[in-house]
């Protein structure tokens, strides 16, 4: 394990106090100077980005910590677990990058599970699938360990079994407070839910000709939502799939586009009132289907009691609300992913960083 802390600003009474530690995998040296004492509190002017070289911590407008690593096949993961303690986030192949919020601290863990698509479990966790088990690391634990969160050849923990490898393998997409959203069967065309202690059930198909690429479960973890990749001059639609019934409702904020138009959906999420947002975008396509002209750039979306609405014009991928009316904005470059990321304070713009995936901030992290 690797573990250093880069820096990291800390304000009291007018004056700057600055903490560093580095310590050498191998054994061979090692040093480590930390004040614990001076635990820096998280408030809710912290942003926590991820781009595609670094992982950052934002106080105000200044980027305290940088943790730099290879993001770049990251796609549409969370970056920043459900207690709000830690930013992380896959490094290449199968390294683990971690951030202490609250002091910078910054490790580097092997991933049990090379390309693992990691998502948030309760508290400090992360979770992913493994030889058809749902698997944790604390990452609260100074030295975690992978441990078995449920058994996916087993319907309730009991020995009763589902017999889940023959549908192809399962995948995990989602997970929120011990629900777990899941794709398995051919090409993982089929969606499944398992809560810890109740057995796993079918959802019915995928309603797309190609696997998804993510999923959000709702806030009261009734509903969840996803979206299917696009070929392309495709539409892009989000299904929301009630996980009591199975029942799904495919919409798109705007369903009457023309066959040369292309529609994005960038990313999706739910807000604590049950709302669904969404980045999305539209582009004009040439002949061979490649969108190439943008018609109208990403803005968010929102969806509730069955009506779209454009809640915030565009170019934006993500909006993450700050206290005394700051925001933190994502911009997006083009018809793209990733953008600039903006702390915006009475319509004055501070630029922060490039290449931005995502940010989240830790007052918008769960507290159950």
């Amino acid at each position: 394990m690797r573990i250093g802390v880069p820096y990291r600003r800390r304000r009291a009474a007018g004056a700057a106090v600055l903490v560093s530690a580095v310590l050498m995998a191998g054994g061979a040296c090692a040093h480590q100077s930390e004040d614990t004492s001076r635990r820096a509190e998280v408030s809710g002017d912290v942003v926590v980005y991820r781009s595609k070289t670094e992982l950052g911590i934002v106080h105000g407008t200044t980027v305290d910590v940088h943790a730099p690593a290879d993001f770049s096949l990251v796609v549409d993961e969370p970056v920043l677990t459900s207690d709000g303690r830690y930013a992380f986030s896959r490094a290449g192949k199968s390294d683990l990058t971690v951030v202490d919020v609250h002091d910078g601290r910054t490790r580097t863990l092997p991933l049990p599970k090379p390309w693992a698509r990691l998502v948030t479990g309760e508290n400090s966790e992360v979770l992913w699938s493994q030889d058809e088990q749902i698997m944790a690391l604390d990452l609260s634990q100074a030295d975690p360990q992978p441990r078995i969160v449920r058994d996916m050849n087993t319907s309730d923990g009991q020995g009763n079994p589902t017999d889940n490898a023959s549908l192809g393998g399962m995948r995990l997409v989602a997970a929120r407070n011990n629900v777990f959203l899941l794709t398995g069967g051919e090409q993982h065309g089929q969606l499944f839910v398992s809560r810890q202690d109740q057995p796993i059930r079918s959802l019915g198909a995928i309603d797309s000709g190609l696997p998804i690429n993510t999923a959000w479960i709702s806030p009261d973890r009734t509903n969840a939502a996803y979206s299917a990749p696009v070929r392309n001059c495709g539409h892009a639609t989000v299904t929301i799939v009630n996980l009591q019934t199975g029942n799904k409702t495919t919409t798109a904020p705007q369903p009457d586009l023309d066959v040369q138009t292309r529609s994005n959906i960038f990313r999706l999420g739910w807000q604590p009132d049950g709302t669904l947002d969404v980045a999305y975008g539209t582009s004009r396509c040439t002949s061979t289907g490649s969108g190439l002209q943008s018609l109208e750039a990403p803005s968010i979306w929102s969806y509730t009691a069955g009506q779209w609405t454009q809640s915030q014009p565009g170019p934006v991928l993500q909006i993450v609300k700050l206290p005394a009316g700051r925001t933190a904005d994502l911009v997006p470059a083009g018809q793209s992913n990733s953008g600039a990321l903006y702390i915006v304070d009475q319509g004055q713009r501070t630029h922060i960083a490039d290449n931005v995936q995502t940010i989240a901030t830790p007052a918008g992290a769960e507290t159950d």
